[in-house]
């Protein structure tokens, strides 16, 4: 169909016979404005805009006629599927007010396009998720009939609240019949807990994991005191050693630094070792008051003893 049928449909369409009386005057002459500016668009080449408002026309007066003029216009920009939407509706609409060489006419457009068309059901295993095709939305599941579609390839989509969206794409051809099932994966499994649930399950099972015997601390306690004393000891020995030889024994300057380095060490790591005790048995004090009831020590005593720090108790 070239543009010079196209022009002289829109003219006889721009009658004020064709704008129905049914309509109120102020939609009427809506439409007519609409309509006139549709074919100075067409004129002008711009086919697209001429649609547009063609479809403002129709929507203020619902006049089958200008389905013919729409569905020239999607052809010729090969929107095939609307198109043949617009032919098919205009020969329901129009019944037996369409002439027969007109009717004929759109017969043929209609085979035609249906060559260039195809037909694709979309299935959705959930009700009401929202469906598109090129990101255009079709309807909500389950559709009621297959969606016309342009061949070439074609962006299929479901969304639905609570369900991952999923799309394909899928080549389409002339005459095809295709099915495209969306298989939507929930965001929250039905059969697994809840995730409240699931946390407290993991934050208990990591307390229970961290926890060790209350034994341990006062352990070390009792290793860290055990060294304090045997340095101590040590320490002292030095430090009667070096007496002993500066008393007794003529030393070199040499030695004397010697046995006085020794004994500075001895006495240092003494105090080292003392101060990790205290800081270890309070700790450990600390650490076995506060533990829950049911793994608390059933008797404990703490005191000072000639060897140091003398922790007794039953421990469970």
């Amino acid at each position: 169909m070239n543009m010079f049928r196209l022009a002289l449909a829109l003219c006889a369409l721009g009658a004020p016979t064709v704008l129905a009386a049914e309509p109120s005057r102020a939609a009427s002459e809506e439409a007519k404005r609409h309509f006139q500016r549709s074919k100075e668009l067409y004129d002008d080449g711009d086919l697209g805009a001429a649609l547009n408002e063609l479809e403002r026309s129709y929507a203020s007066v619902a006049n089958f006629k200008l389905l013919y003029n729409m569905g020239q216009i999607q052809a010729q920009l090969q929107n095939h599927a609307a198109a043949l939407k617009s032919f098919q509706r205009f020969l329901l609409d129009g019944a037996n007010e369409v002439p027969e060489t007109r009717r004929t006419e759109v017969l043929r457009e209609i085979d035609k396009l249906r060559t260039r068309v195809a037909e694709l059901t979309i299935v959705v295993p959930y009700e009401g998720a929202d469906l598109f095709i090129d990101d255009v939305q079709v309807g909500k599941s389950p559709l009621s009939a297959p969606i016309v579609v342009n061949v070439g390839k074609r962006r299929v989509s479901a969304t639905l609240q609570n369900y991952f969206p999923l799309t394909k794409q899928v080549d389409v051809l002339g005459l095809d019949t295709l099915t495209v099932r969306l298989d939507l994966q929930p965001m929250v499994s039905r059969t697994t807990p809840s995730a409240t649930d699931s946390s407290k399950t993991l934050i208990g099972s990591t307390e229970r994991s961290t926890r060790f015997p209350v034994w341990v601390p006062w352990a070390i306690t009792g290793a860290l005191t055990a060294g304090t004393v045997v340095t101590g000891i040590l320490a002292l020995g030095a430090s009667a050693k070096q007496k002993t030889l500066l008393e007794t024994t003529p030393i070199t300057p040499a030695q004397q630094t010697a046995a006085a380095a020794d004994t500075r060490t001895k006495a240092l790591v003494t105090d080292i070792l003392g101060a990790c005790a205290i800081a270890a048995g309070i700790g450990s004090l600390v650490f076995t008051l506060v533990r829950e009831p049911d793994e608390a020590p059933t008797a404990l005593r703490v005191g000072v003893g000639p060897g140091g720090l003398v922790i007794t108790g039953v421990f469970q």
